[in-house]
């Protein structure tokens, strides 16, 4: 039995030689190995926020053991009226709109590079006054 790990993608040579003994005859094989790139995904789904929000969009890349830091996962906002995120994947919203993010992996020597983009739609808090306090609601009024 021979196990291998692979390192990254591409074709390995693998020369196996037994020289014999009493019981078997000598034998040579030579067997190549494709190692190919694994898929991934971004998994995000639509986002919806509140004007001062912060969403922090964590882990998003597929398969889980892909490496998720920011040296190879980029994020991008289309209109930064809206929101802005920052290379960490924190979103911050600022005024009421609807805007799309991008999200990037780059890629590397075991996996293949991904890219989404998302919808974010930020809604405007409604301030209300109950008994002289300030409150904020999540939720619109139409007058």
């Amino acid at each position: 039995v021979v196990e291998t790990l692979a390192k990254k993608s591409g074709n390995a040579t693998i020369n196996i030689k037994f020289e014999g003994d009493r019981k078997y005859l000598p034998s040579e094989k030579t067997v190549i190995v494709s190692v190919s790139k694994v898929p991934t995904s971004i998994d995000v789904g639509n986002i919806y926020l509140y004007s001062g929000d912060e969403y922090d969009l964590g882990r998003v890349l597929l398969p889980v053991d892909a490496p998720a830091s920011s040296k190879y996962l980029t994020f991008a906002s289309d209109d930064w009226d809206v929101f802005d995120v920052d290379s960490k994947g924190i979103i911050t919203a600022f005024h009421e709109g609807s805007a799309e993010l991008s999200i990037e992996f780059k890629g590397n020597d075991i996996y293949l590079p991904s890219h989404a983009f998302v919808k974010v739609f930020v809604h405007k808090r409604t301030l209300y006054y109950i008994n002289r306090f300030q409150c904020f609601s999540n939720y619109s009024v139409d007058d």
